[in-house]
Order: structure tokens, then sequence, then C-alpha cells
């Protein structure tokens, strides 16, 4: 059982990753786009929300895969490590969405 715990997870782990890192990249592209276009028309695309909500919804995929990497890790330093990025990921998927509900209260505040 061990053995097949070795050869899954880092399998498992990468691909949570790359589904992770391709959402921001996509994000990343969706927000140059729109930030452009901003610049080029004079209007507000809300290009900084588009990003905020693209990394807020990487996070998740890249924590998984973090926690994922616990299970096979055997020594205190590789812990200690996954545990501070966990922490920071976490501070930052609050920080995104504090940024994000923000921008949105900004936005409806200038609609009304």
């Amino acid at each position: 059982m061990h053995n097949i715990i070795n050869m899954v997870v880092p399998v498992a782990v990468e691909i949570i990753e790359c589904i992770g890192i391709l959402i921001l990249l996509v994000g990343v592209g969706k927000a140059l786009y729109f930030m452009i276009k901003g610049l080029i028309t004079k209007t507000n695309t809300k290009w900084a929300l588009k990003l905020s909500t693209s990394m807020a919804n990487a996070l998740p995929f890249l924590m998984a895969s973090e926690i994922l990497e616990t299970v096979i890790v055997k020594d205190a330093s590789g812990l200690l490590r996954i545990a501070a990025v966990i922490v920071m990921r976490t501070i930052f998927v609050v920080l995104i969405h504090y940024e994000a509900k923000h921008e949105e209260d900004l936005e409806e505040i200038q609609h009304h």
C-alpha cells in the first residue's frame, strides 16, 4: 500500500498543480487583455478584479497539492516547508477575497 501511495501521490500532486497553474495563466492572460483594452479605450475594464478572481480560483488547487504532498514527505523540515506554504497561501486567499469584495463594493458605490 505504501508503495502505491508513493507512486500515485506525486503524479496527483503534479496534475493538481498544473490545473492551478493553468487557471492562473488563463486569468493573467484575460486580465492583461482587459488592462490593455482599458488603457486604449480609457474605460474601467475591472482587470484587477479579474486577476484577483483567477488567483482566488487557482490557489485552492495549489493548496490541495501541498496538502497531498504531506502524505509522502518523511522529514520535519519538509513538513515545515509545506506548512509555511499552506499558511502563506491561506493568507493570500483571504487577502484576494477581501480585495475582490472591496473592488465590488467600490463599483456598487460608483453606480449609485
